[in-house]
């Protein structure tokens, strides 16, 4: 299906009817522990910026720390 192309007038009188509508106003969220454990996961996209994302590219970063200086500890000592 091809999206749609909304023109100003349209995407303007869309707004207002929205704004009349109030759709957001009967949302109610999800009643059922199964619908809640649904909804607990919708700001997910890919996981990249998740905590344990994050902590991994932290303890990743510190592995390369620390390889760095047991590389250069090992070259000083050879030479």
């Amino acid at each position: 299906m091809a999206p749609r192309f909304w023109t100003l007038e349209q995407r303007i009188q869309q707004s207002e009817a929205i704004r009349r509508w109030m759709p957001w106003r009967a949302s109610s969220g999800p009643k059922t522990a199964e619908g809640k454990a649904t909804a607990s996961q919708n700001a997910i996209k890919h996981g990249g910026r998740g905590s344990t994302a994050q902590q991994l590219e932290k303890l990743l970063s510190l592995m390369k720390r620390d390889r760095v200086a047991v590389d250069k500890s090992l070259n000083d000592r050879d030479k």
